[in-house]
């Protein structure tokens, strides 16, 4: 079958092709080897884990009492000396104590620190993109196209609309972009944001490179931690499952379970139920053909 290539970052002596940047590849897995599909996880469990983190959220300020603040400046001064550059005012207004109490989750300490470092360089690395300073180079229509009656935005893309030759560093910055938007417009203490892929248009062999999957990936572990509240992942072909095999160990466990693959009925029943006045506007998205000319970027919201 047709092979599927990953960066070797580890192995400079292994055999296998080189990509333009001189890293060796090596085979991830072939198509008619891809695994089967994923488990549909039952939406009614998920729902009820939703419930209990917006308990969670609307309890925020309870919460985060029984953390010490200290705690939490503690290990903003801990990860401050791994930031490139250090520690400036922009950086600085990023890691409210929200922000912070979500990193404090980690396993550990260690764990939490370094989580911390990691984003903190990459919105450093990325700062032009998420202040707005440079607009990227979209690629497809990923874009903030609503916002759930619960405050939290939602984030709509389609397989169909990837442009035919792509960049990966433009879809990483893409993709930073939309998920910064996200975040700022969330409202009403919602905390994250909902993700909706429609799968259908999918094509291998503009998905080749693995690394905008793996650094979408590494964005919700660290960059945007905590921040996913679920994702419908609709229609997904068997050649992505295979991709979605690879790139999800790269995501903590209960991140996992907030990615949910799902038929188009599924989608269209979950989405009418759940987003409330922003359900008509996804649901065009999904079943109807999109006017390219309509296309807001990062977001179509105005707040």
């Amino acid at each position: 079958g047709e092979e599927v290539w990953a960066v070797d970052t580890c192995n400079s002596e292994s055999s296998g092709k080189a990509n333009e940047d001189g890293c060796k590849l090596q085979p991830m897995f072939e198509v008619d080897q891809a695994p089967a599909q994923p488990t549909l996880l039952s939406l009614s469990r998920v729902k009820a884990k939703e419930q209990n983190v917006d308990c969670q959220k609307s309890n925020a300020n309870l919460e985060r009492s029984k953390e010490s603040p200290q705690a939490e400046q503690n290990l903003l001064q801990a990860a401050a000396p791994q930031v490139e550059g250090g520690l400036d005012d922009w950086l600085k207004k990023w890691c409210t104590a929200e922000v912070l109490a979500a990193f404090a989750k980690a396993s550990s300490q260690e764990a939490a620190v370094k989580s911390l470092a990691i984003a903190l360089n990459w919105r450093q690395r990325h700062r032009a993109v998420l202040t707005g300073a440079k607009a990227p180079c979209w690629q497809g229509d990923m874009r903030v196209v609503a916002r759930a009656g619960s405050g939290h935005p939602l984030i709509f893309m389609s397989m169909a609309h990837q442009p035919p030759a792509s960049n990966s560093a433009s879809i990483i910055e893409h993709m930073a972009a939309v998920l910064e938007a996200a975040c700022q417009h969330a409202n009403h203490g919602a905390w994250g944001f909902d993700v909706v892929c429609d799968c259908r248009g999918f094509q291998l062999s503009k998905n080749l490179d693995p690394r905008p999957a793996m650094a979408a990936m590494e964005m919700l572990k660290h960059a945007y931690r905590g921040r996913l509240r679920r994702a419908l992942v609709v229609s997904a072909p068997y050649a992505f499952n295979g991709l979605w095999h690879v790139v999800k160990g790269l995501l903590p466990k209960p991140t996992q379970e907030k990615i949910l693959f799902v038929t188009v009925k599924e989608a269209n029943l979950e989405i009418e139920k759940s987003y409330g006045c922003a359900a008509q506007k996804v649901l065009n998205l999904l079943n109807h053909p999109q006017d390219k000319s309509s296309w807001k970027f990062p977001s179509e919201l105005v707040d």
